[in-house]
């Protein structure tokens, strides 16, 4: 299945979620110590009341003794409706009046300071979630360029491997196509090789059969001058008895030599018989000579006129 790769908003939501974290974490620790800071300022503040309270109350009860020792002592002197009375109890209440403003003064300085402090502190923490927010935004930046690079190399990693999985589907193909070429090419190479051994050894066959046929003629034959040898020998033998004995004995004889002549072929006839087997009037293939010659090693043993040895020879009984 072809590789679907992500699109721009899911890649900026991936690479959002993998930073928003981190940075919500350093934020959130920012404001925590920020704020512990500012409790700090806040506390001091409200301290600053107290203290500087007490300085009032210190410095008006001091002016006050001031004031009361003064008018004692105008009194005594009985000056107490004098004019120098008058400005130096009024000298006392002045100082009295610009001590407690020099306290509220130097209150006001604290707290001034502290505020300074706080919106110091205010400035900085928001610079920080500033700078943490542009950091953010950079390596969310930095991460999208990652994950379309990763994006784009399995696309093209996917466009390789289906090409190479195409390529090799066709190589297949071509393979199998190839096999099965071949296949009945060896097919076709076997049955025409199967053919000709076939006709070969049909061949060979008819050749030997032939040859066996023509090699029993030739052996009748030459039993068959044998027997005509042995037949003209004991002619011979014969005639030289017949003449020492009567006419009677040369009847018997001559009728015994004509009947052992006509109890095998002569020499001529088989003779002519080898010269029909080896030259057939119409053959032209070895079949056609190896049925003639096996017809004529037929009529051989329908004419029953070879002798035994001679027929053993030729028909093996």
């Amino acid at each position: 299945m072809a590789y679907t790769a992500k699109t721009a908003e899911a890649i900026q939501a991936q690479a959002t979620t993998e930073y928003q974290s981190y940075y919500d974490q350093l934020k959130l620790a920012a404001q925590q110590q920020t704020g512990t800071q500012d409790l700090l300022y806040q506390q001091q503040k409200s301290g600053l009341g107290t203290t500087y309270g007490t300085q009032v109350t210190a410095s008006q009860k001091e002016y006050a003794n001031t004031y009361s020792q003064a008018a004692r002592e105008t009194l005594s002197r009985g000056m107490q409706r004098s004019t120098y009375n008058n400005q130096t109890l009024a000298n006392v209440n002045t100082k009295a009046a610009e001590a407690k403003q020099t306290i509220y003064n130097a209150q006001a300085a604290a707290e001034s300071n502290i505020e300074a402090q706080r919106t110091s502190l205010a400035s900085q923490l928001a610079a920080q979630i500033m700078q943490y927010d542009a950091s953010q935004a950079a390596d969310i930046q930095k991460r999208i360029a990652e994950i379309g690079t990763e994006e784009y190399q399995k696309t093209q990693d996917d466009i390789a491997n289906t090409l190479a999985q195409t390529q090799l589907e066709e190589q297949m193909r071509q393979f199998n196509v190839d096999q099965s070429a071949q296949t009945v090419q060896d097919q076709i190479a076997n049955a025409l090789n199967q053919a000709q051994l076939d006709e070969q050894t049909r061949q060979f066959n008819a050749a030997q059969a032939s040859q066996t046929a023509q090699e029993q003629i030739e052996n009748a034959l030459a039993q068959a001058q044998l027997d005509e040898e042995a037949r003209q020998f004991n002619v011979t033998q014969s005639n030289k008895t017949s003449s020492k004995s009567s006419s009677g004995t040369k009847k018997t004889t001559a009728a015994a030599t004509a009947t052992t002549g006509s109890s095998v072929f002569t020499t001529n006839q088989l003779t002519s018989l080898l010269n029909k087997v080896n030259t057939p009037a119409k053959a032209t293939t070895t079949t056609t000579k190896a049925t003639t010659t096996k017809s004529l090693a037929a009529d051989i043993k329908k004419a029953g006129s070879v002798t035994s040895f001679a027929r053993s020879n030729l028909f093996g009984k």
